[in-house]
């Protein structure tokens, strides 16, 4: 990837392609290692560790901004606060999710059409139907459990946690929906879509990018993550900031990886409380 780096970037910088179109030219650029060395080539930056350690220095700076402030944003900015209130252990991480998710409130973004949510009980529909077919099945790994003892044409729910975490991803991989099945990935253009137990949102199981309607990275550890290559993406691909996430967008460059010589009023600002 680094022999053509050159000739992708012109590609990238002057035709402006989709990234359907990206992901046939170059499909090896879109994992998560290419992304990160991708940005590198750029930006002569670290992608994950610049984003963790920027991370490490404003998220208290952070939040005390929020909870000083938060009677000003409405019950958004007491929604995220209660919940990472609400946390009694892995602090450090939902103490991260929670400036991440608080940030777009903070700059006045709309972040309606960008952090989509799925409960785990809505993905257990998707798993009903991937195994509602399972007895009409014929593959070679079906035959091994039926030969191992498995009755046929039941759901083969012994599986366990592994299996059903790879039905999450397959069912991802088709369609996504928030509870009430009204928004799908094919609606959002820039987006980070998340499955949660219940309705708890610093908690997910599965964490995806999605870019033009289509799942991009999934399986990602946490939103900080996904939000990292999601920016990575944005850089290396060229793609314009969303309108309805543009401050955020412009904090993460501006402030977190200290890119770019001029930003706007609104984030002059933001990094100067962050400094006090």
């Amino acid at each position: 990837m680094e022999l053509t780096f050159s000739l992708r970037r012109k590609e990238i910088v002057e035709g402006q392609p989709m990234v359907s179109e990206v992901q046939e030219r170059w499909p090896a650029l879109f994992s998560c290692e290419q992304i990160s060395q991708e940005f590198c080539r750029i930006t002569s930056k670290d992608l994950l560790e610049s984003f963790r350690g920027s991370l490490d220095i404003y998220v208290p700076h952070l939040l005390r901004l929020y909870r000083a402030r938060k009677g000003a944003f409405g019950q958004k900015m007491e929604d995220v606060l209660d919940a990472l209130d609400e946390k009694t252990s892995d602090i450090l991480t939902h103490r991260k999710t929670a400036a991440l998710r608080g940030l777009p409130i903070f700059v006045r973004d709309d972040t309606s059409k960008f952090f989509l949510q799925c409960s785990v009980a809505g993905v257990d529909k998707g798993i009903a139907r991937e195994t509602a077919t399972w007895s009409a099945c014929d593959s070679s790994e079906d035959a091994a459990m039926r030969r191992r003892g498995l009755p046929p044409g039941e759901p083969p729910v012994h599986r366990g946690e592994d299996w059903r975490r790879s039905c999450i991803k397959r069912v991802m991989t088709k369609k996504m929906a928030s509870d009430t099945e009204e928004q799908v990935i094919r609606d959002a253009t820039v987006a980070i879509l998340s499955v949660h137990e219940d309705d708890d949102a610093l908690n997910a199981v599965n964490v995806a990018v999605v870019l033009e309607g289509a799942i991009i990275l999934q399986d990602l550890p946490d939103l900080c993550t996904a939000f990292a290559y999601l920016f990575g993406l944005l850089y290396t691909m060229n793609i314009d900031y969303p309108k309805e996430m543009f401050y955020t967008f412009e904090a993460v460059q501006c402030i977190f990886f200290d890119l770019g010589s001029r930003c706007s009023q609104r984030i002059r600002s933001l990094r100067t409380k962050l400094q006090l």
